[in-house]
């Protein structure tokens, strides 16, 4: 999906809690003429407030409601219109690359992530709409404080009364200063637990954003894997971060299988043996144009280039540490029996510290790859830089 593309999706959802935001402060005001603008003294007021109070209360809450549906028809729009029509267009990269292109609606495996995510932003708007307020300093020190919005709309209307019947302040400047101190604040919703508040909007954005990313990361892999790519270009953006910059733009090797059979816990093998490592004889690289052409390409993570190893040296210290014969589940043995054949079970992830020819100077990795007997070694790749 383009970023012109993702950064639209929100925009809808933003545009609707702005909205909201103006009917409530448009609310406020208009409450606040009519009452007063029209009441006179304190007493009137409090003959008076319990009935308005009542009514204010009953209207936002009716508001509130009106919108949370209108927000989960986006959400229902969004993942069922125009998020289909986007997978689809991929159609014709799958025919170009000779592979079966699979439906939106057989999808399963994304159809039942979309649904938990659907359901996740519901529920998020449901919050951002129960849990919305204003942010505004306190009278004694200065601190900002959240008041939730029913509570708003009292302590603003009995000041406000309060102000004017007493003579303190005109109808204009009551009016002023509350305008400016709701604008100033934004409608908010609050996370009680942390105290932390976010203009509804951006709150908006993130809820709907957080569950988007997650489907199109999953159709993303899908793609990866059914059109066996292990090369991915990070898009780039103007205005990034600067801890953002230095990868955006670029190439990278990805390869799930090595980080999700290291980051995964453990599952334990039936295995006899005391340890769950096996010890391998070191692997030489040889020095001859043969030996050079069989020399294995071995991927740098971080930035996608591809190196051999040095001619002469050897990968040392050799650990079989996941799969065929030892206690760790080789997680995506399959993926690789698939591949380049062989049996799942036979398959194995090993790593080992060898020294790479980094453009004419020897320079020493710790390197990871898999392997199966009679197959061979595939997918070396550099696990970390060791100088």
């Amino acid at each position: 999906m383009k970023p012109q593309e993702l950064e639209a999706i929100p925009q809808a959802f933003e545009s609707k809690m702005r909205e909201l935001q103006l009917r409530i402060m448009e609310d406020i005001v208009r409450r606040l003429r009519k009452n007063a603008g029209e009441v006179t003294a304190a007493a009137a007021w409090q003959m008076q407030r319990a009935y308005e109070l009542g009514v204010s209360k009953q209207a936002l809450r009716q508001l509130l409601e009106q919108v949370a549906v209108e927000l989960e028809t986006q959400v229902d729009e969004v993942y069922d219109s125009r998020l289909a029509n986007v997978y689809s267009a991929d159609r014709q990269r799958y025919k170009a690359a000779g592979k079966p292109f699979i439906e939106y609606a057989e999808n399963k495996e994304l159809q039942q992530l979309i649904s938990a995510v659907k359901a996740q932003t519901k529920d998020e708007f449901r919050n951002i709409t129960q849990s919305m307020g204003f942010a505004l300093p306190s009278g004694e020190n200065g601190k900002i404080e959240f008041h939730p919005i029913a509570d708003y709309y009292q302590q603003t209307l009995d000041g406000a009364v309060m102000d004017i019947a007493s003579g303190a302040f005109d109808y204009n400047t009551v009016l002023k200063r509350i305008t400016n101190e709701m604008t100033n604040s934004g409608v908010r919703t609050v996370a009680y637990a942390s105290g932390h508040t976010d203009r509804i909007e951006v709150a908006a954005r993130r809820a709907v954003m957080t569950g988007f990313h997650q489907v199109v990361a999953k159709k993303a892999e899908q793609d990866m894997a059914a059109l066996d790519t292990n090369y991915v270009e990070v898009t780039w953006h103007h205005g990034a971060r600067p801890t953002h910059q230095v990868w955006q733009g670029k190439v990278y090797f990805w390869d799930r299988g090595f980080e999700d059979s290291l980051a995964e816990p453990p599952e334990t093998l039936d295995n006899s043996g005391e340890s769950g490592i096996i010890d391998l004889e070191d692997i030489p690289i040889g020095r001859s144009l043969g030996a050079k052409a069989k020399n294995y390409d071995i991927m740098d993570l971080q930035t996608g280039e591809s190196f051999k190893f040095a001619e002469g040296t050897k990968l040392q210290n050799v650990q079989v540490f996941a799969g065929k014969g030892s206690k760790t589940v080789f997680r995506k043995a399959q993926k690789y029996a698939d591949k380049y054949g062989g049996e799942a079970k036979d398959w194995q992830h090993v790593k080992g510290f060898g020294v790479i020819d980094f453009y004419g100077e020897d320079r020493k990795a710790e390197v990871h790859w898999v392997q199966c007997e009679n197959i061979g070694k595939h997918d070396f790749f550099i696990k970390e830089w060791l100088e």
